[in-house]
């Protein structure tokens, strides 16, 4: 019973409890989920980036060394918003970017970001400071079924006349059983790199479902003591019963044996009357009063 228990407890724990998937911006995730970018964003890393990058800590933090990077610059009357999309089946999604200051080329790295999800919209503006890597878009309480996000860098009219993004990641969190559980847990806004330490929440399910499992198989064992303790006792009460019965019956057999003797005769305080009624001893009359003198007279032959 306890074989059959306690794989049955794991996977309704698995099915139960959410975890994140991180989506690379270039190689997707471990379950095939992939990052649909479209036209105007274009493959960079630590590896072609230049020396600059490759010292900077918030290039150094990103998802596999990789980012994709766009650019859009109102000036040109032939530049058009860049646009990303991604679906998922989850609750939550956080998107990872990479936040510079100009580049090489002129570009000023302020960023003006439109997010669609289902039917919400949010934006995201940012003055280039140094590079910094943050989550600059987060959304959880989603019901957990399919949703599909779309990632709009800069529009016309907006607040800054050149944009520029590098793109990371996207994480998302699902309760489906067949995902693969990513390393990271919910990113932090303030340094995305925070997804690779566990949450207190990831520990604290940790410790529930280890304690819930130890609970079972320790009341199993207590009930299975609780049964032969109670077996054995039992045992000891028939035990006892039986003897009990077994000397009872050999009383009410046993009978002392009798010997008939003689009654004894009565008790008597006179005893001359005791004596009269001894056996094998002759009775004897006595008056208690002598005869008087003229009785006796009269026993005396005169002539």
């Amino acid at each position: 019973m306890l074989s059959l228990l306690i794989p049955l407890l794991l996977l309704l724990t698995a099915r139960a409890t959410p975890h994140n998937v991180t989506v690379d911006d270039r190689f997707g995730s471990q379950t095939g989920s992939a990052i649909d970018f479209g036209e105007g964003w274009f493959d960079s890393g630590l590896h072609d980036c230049g020396a600059s990058c490759q010292v900077a800590s918030a290039f150094l933090k990103a998802e596999n060394g990789t980012w994709k990077r766009s650019t859009y610059d109102q000036a040109e009357t032939l530049d058009k918003p860049k646009v990303a999309s991604f679906s998922f089946k989850g609750t939550a999604v956080y998107v990872n970017a990479i936040l510079g200051e100009v580049t090489a080329a002129g570009v000023k790295g302020n960023s003006d970001v439109t997010f669609l999800l289902d039917d919400s919209v949010s934006y995201f503006l940012h003055n280039a400071t140094s590079p910094t890597l943050l989550t600059i878009f987060s959304m959880t309480d989603l019901s957990n079924q399919n949703h599909t996000l779309t990632i709009v860098n800069g529009h016309p009219g907006g607040s800054f006349p050149q944009v520029m993004l590098f793109l990371d990641s996207i994480i998302y969190t699902t309760e489906s059983s067949e995902e693969d559980v990513s390393t990271s847990p919910l990113p932090d806004a303030r340094d995305a790199d925070a997804s690779s330490k566990p949450t207190r929440s990831d520990i604290l399910i940790i410790i529930a479902i280890s304690v819930g499992v130890g609970g079972i198989i320790l009341g199993i064992f207590a009930y299975r003591l609780y049964l032969r303790v109670g077996a054995r006792k039992k045992a000891r009460q028939s035990f006892r019963s039986s003897v009990n019965n077994s000397r009872t019956s050999l009383v009410h057999r046993i009978v002392p044996f009798l010997v008939d003797k003689p009654p004894l005769p009565p008790s008597h305080s006179d005893p001359f009357e005791r004596i009269s009624q001894s056996p094998h001893r002759p009775v004897t009359h006595f008056s208690t009063v002598p005869p008087s003198y003229k009785s006796r007279q009269s026993t005396i032959d005169v002539s």
